[in-house]
Order: structure tokens, then sequence, then C-alpha cells
């Protein structure tokens, strides 16, 4: 546990590292001045997990591969303390692929 965690609240739970890809479009719930999103992970589908956002906090999607620390709560939910893009070889590749694809389709085109 870090040492900012003995100032947050749940810091008497055990924080849980994880990596894993986004199920569905996360929520963006707004809770009068305080914005949570809401998402789930496909490694964990029984837990919602609540991440309070920021104003340059970047939107998540469906897919998205992310690293998150959290804590359970006794509700079935789940209060992340970190959250960041993971690495993920697929998604690279793919977008290479894509890129090598747009650039054959515009040299057959005569655009290149």
């Amino acid at each position: 546990m870090g040492l900012f965690s003995l100032f947050h609240r749940g810091a008497r739970r055990a924080l849980v590292h994880l990596v894993g890809r986004i199920t569905a479009t996360p929520t963006v719930l707004d809770h009068g001045g305080s914005t949570d999103m809401v998402f789930r992970l496909d490694e964990a589908p029984d837990l919602d997990f609540h991440f309070k956002m920021l104003p340059t906090t970047p939107k998540r999607h469906r897919g998205d591969q992310v690293e998150i620390t959290y804590s359970r709560r006794d509700d079935g939910t789940a209060i992340v303390e970190t959250l960041h893009a993971a690495f993920d070889p697929a998604a690279v590749r793919r977008r290479n692929a894509e890129y090598l694809q747009a650039i054959d389709e515009r040299r057959g085109a005569g655009k290149v």
C-alpha cells in the first residue's frame, strides 16, 4: 500500500492490481460536481469499477486495455485508485496493419 493510500477513504482495505480489457462503453455519472466513470472488465465481470474523473482524464472506450489498482467494497463495487492504459501488442499490430493497408490503397489509386 502506498503512503498516500493511508489518507484515502477505504485505506483499510487491501489494494488489488489488475490488467484487463473494458467490457462495454463506460458510463459517466455526474454527482453534483463530482464525475465518476463506471465500467466493467472482462477479467472481473462481477465487479463495477468506479473511477473519479478529473477534467483532464481521458474517457476510456470499450475494448481498451487498462491497468488498475482498486479496493473492493462490501456492496460489490470497486473503487479505482489508479488507472493507466496498458500496453496492448494486438492493438499495435492492428493499427500498423491498417496504416500499411491505407498506404497500399493510396498507391493503388495513384495518390502516393
